[in-house]
């Protein structure tokens, strides 16, 4: 007498991107899928976070990081295209409930961490900036040896700003150690950015910090008529880019000029 094993596989075909096909046509043409993490938690509900699979028709659209939970799919536009993302759990064992909180996505330019516990999936503010130019940088100024108290007091107004869109919770990621700076004395750095904003650089350590970051374009809008559009075709395309910048650290007064005549 002969036994037979038959085994049978049922395959889900999931579309997050692509339209569903009706009436036996095809299924639309998306891009490839780049990679994809599959998590479990314990409410039942597993993570699907993916890169890629946009379809062919998006065209212009920025890269994006999808992220599948339920029956909500959210789409995530990035800056930059990515190179790898990685799913922060609470547990490295793949044969427990893993319990997803956070994505770090590396991009060509920039490292976003998404904050997967909370409502929208807003990221952490990034403490260790990779770019300055976050808007194109206009114009900037050094200064060499301030005031002793002058980058505490620009950090302490610079944290008592409102960050809008940012999580709530702390940067989840931690280890290494602070190196030393190469001055003795306080540096800052101040950039003039094409859309209006002025920040004040901590220079003085290994790499730069945000101290404090100024608005200028609701200064400089209130002072806009709405017949002068500018001359020039920077102004038409950054209407509130900063063109000259001047700073006397020891009175803290500053002179902004931008690009409109403001």
């Amino acid at each position: 007498m002969e036994c037979q094993e038959v085994r049978q596989a049922h395959t889900d075909t999931i579309t997050p991107h692509g339209k569903q096909p009706k009436d036996g046509k095809k299924p639309e043409p998306c891009k490839p899928i780049l990679k994809v993490e599959y998590k479990t938690t314990r409410n039942g509900d597993p993570f699907i976070i993916l890169s890629g699979g946009l379809s062919y028709d998006t065209v212009g659209r920025r890269p994006c990081l999808t992220v599948m939970h339920g029956k909500s799919t959210a789409v995530l536009e990035m800056d930059y295209p990515i190179v790898d993302f990685l799913t922060l759990c609470e547990t490295p064992y793949p044969n427990d409930f893993q319990e997803p909180y956070a994505v770090v996505v590396l991009l060509e330019k920039d490292l976003v961490v998404i904050d997967l516990a909370q409502n929208g999936y807003p990221i952490f503010e990034n403490p260790y900036p990779l770019t300055i130019h976050e808007s194109p940088v206009t114009c900037c100024e050094y200064f060499a040896d301030c005031p002793v108290d002058l980058i505490p007091a620009l950090y302490s107004v610079g944290s008592r700003q409102k960050r809008q869109g940012y999580s709530k919770k702390e940067w989840p990621i931690s280890g290494g150690n602070w190196g030393q700076g190469t001055q003795s004395y306080p540096e800052i750095i101040i950039t003039g950015h094409a859309d209006g904003t002025v920040k004040f650089w901590d220079a003085s350590a290994i790499m730069l910090q945000v101290l404090y970051k100024l608005k200028t374009a609701k200064v400089f809008d209130r002072n806009r008529s709405k017949e002068d559009k500018g001359s020039t075709e920077t102004s038409d395309e950054d209407p509130f880019a900063i063109q000259i910048m001047s700073w006397c650290p020891e009175s803290r007064m500053l002179c902004v000029a931008g690009v409109s005549a403001n």
